[in-house]
């Protein structure tokens, strides 16, 4: 079964690049050396999932090319030049002594590059069969995965094809009539298993990166687990675009499926809601994720609502955009039952009243939920005083103290919640009244 997530989700998570300088997670993760490996991590990213055996799977995969740190070792720039050659639009050599001999001939006369890119891409695939044959063969199978076994098996299968072996035990300089000849096979018998091969190494690109990724920024596995509620462990928790992360941990149990969380600005309520949705989404791609330990049922969904803009083109207003943000998560939440669900800052976009008696309406239904887990940002601690039933809630916060009137954070979650109010302070320390006095002065 699929994991739903929407556009503004991954706008909110940096999933993807939307901009020719964007820094987002994709890019975290795409040091891939194949383009048909950076194409299959995007359609790998795309596509999140809640099914443990394709998870688990995915994941053993990763784990062994890490654990083992095998690698392939070929220059990938003949990947992509083999790849060019099979998607040549045009038309195959004839296997032919006598039509071999005058495209030949031709090809010297008047120089044609098709000729000369058909030629390059054979001596390619030569390569790459030798050199797979004993990539194959100097491998440990010895607790290999079952998902590279078959891949493995595949390969080798195709390698031992009578026609293939052939071209492998080429020794000279291809002759006009072998160029023919093997273009004829590879390109019109073969072309299919080929195009096969190439799949499997680019999965191989993409298990070697995020393994490599994986090792280098201190990433782990999630553990998936079964259970009639969510349920949620998360240690050391990070957001790894960020440079000196401060780690966090969290965990949902069947008791509490709504997290009620307050904290002045700037103390690191957003972030550590994008590390959370983040490592959510990561744990349903079989990705690892930046913590030190994650155990987690698998959901049906992930929704976040973080950095909602209004919309001039429909004319909406900020409140209306959030009121008919929540109406959309109702609706997958009644859709797909499962539903991880994050909102910063809930009904920001209006007067306090409004967003007070909102944001208690809005949450008191959340709780009620207990297929969901729900995390709620918001100034209004007053809502916390007024929710009818709090014993299925949990409270947390981020501190912050003053020390010589400015303040400062530690970004460590806390028990609790937070009557802090340092708005003004920050307003006040930016200085921003002398300048619009001096102005008034003039």
């Amino acid at each position: 079964m699929s994991f739903h997530i929407d556009t503004q989700t991954k706008k909110d998570l940096q999933l993807f690049d939307e901009g020719r300088k964007s820094h987002s997670v994709f890019s975290y993760f795409n040091h891939t050396r194949t383009k048909g490996g950076k194409a299959l991590l995007y359609q790998m990213m795309l596509a999140p999932l809640n099914e443990e055996k394709v998870l688990t799977d995915r994941q053993n995969a990763i784990r062994f090319f890490g654990e083992n740190q095998v690698e392939i070792g070929i220059d990938y720039h003949r990947i992509d030049m083999i790849e060019y050659y099979l998607n040549l639009n045009v038309t195959v050599l004839k296997n032919n002594p006598l039509d071999a001999c005058i495209k030949h001939v031709s090809a010297q006369l008047r120089p044609d590059n098709n000729y000369y890119l058909i030629q390059t891409g054979i001596e390619h695939l030569i390569y790459l069969f030798r050199h797979l044959h004993q990539f194959i063969a100097s491998t440990e199978k010895t607790g290999m995965p079952a998902l590279i076994l078959e891949q493995f098996s595949q390969i080798e299968a195709f390698l031992q094809e009578p026609m293939i072996q052939t071209l492998v035990q080429t020794k000279s300089k291809l002759s006009f009539l072998q160029i023919s000849q093997y273009d004829h096979l590879l390109r019109k018998k073969f072309k299919p298993q080929l195009f096969s091969l190439l799949d499997h190494l680019y999965q191989f690109d993409v298990f070697e990166t995020v393994a490599r990724i994986a090792r280098q920024k201190s990433l782990t596995f999630p553990e998936y687990v079964s259970a009639a509620q969510p349920q949620v462990t998360i240690q050391g928790l990070f957001h790894p675009l960020l440079e000196n992360p401060v780690l966090n941990d969290i965990e949902i149990s069947s008791t509490a499926n709504l997290f009620f969380l307050t904290g002045p600005n700037m103390a690191g309520k957003s972030t550590f809601l994008k590390s959370l949705g983040l490592s959510i989404y990561l744990a349903h791609i079989g990705f690892p994720v930046p913590a030190s330990y994650m155990q987690t049922s698998l959901y049906n969904g992930l929704i976040t609502t973080i950095n909602l803009a209004d919309s001039m083109q429909l004319g909406y207003s900020h409140f209306y955009s959030e009121v008919k943000r929540v109406k959309e998560t109702a609706l997958m939440i009644k859709e797909n039952k499962s539903v991880f669900v994050i909102f910063d800052e809930l009904f920001r976009g209006t007067n306090v009243k409004d967003a007070l008696d909102a944001s208690l309406l809005v949450i008191s239904a959340f709780a009620k939920i207990k297929t969901c887990s729900f995390f709620v940002s918001t100034h209004l601690t007053e809502v916390a005083k007024e929710l009818p039933d709090p014993s299925t809630i949990c409270f947390k916060y981020f501190e912050s103290s003053l020390i010589g009137n400015k303040p400062v954070y530690s970004y460590k979650l806390q028990d609790g919640i937070s009557e802090e109010r340092l708005g003004i302070l920050i307003v006040q320390n930016e200085k921003i009244t002398e300048i619009l006095d001096s102005i008034g002065q003039k």
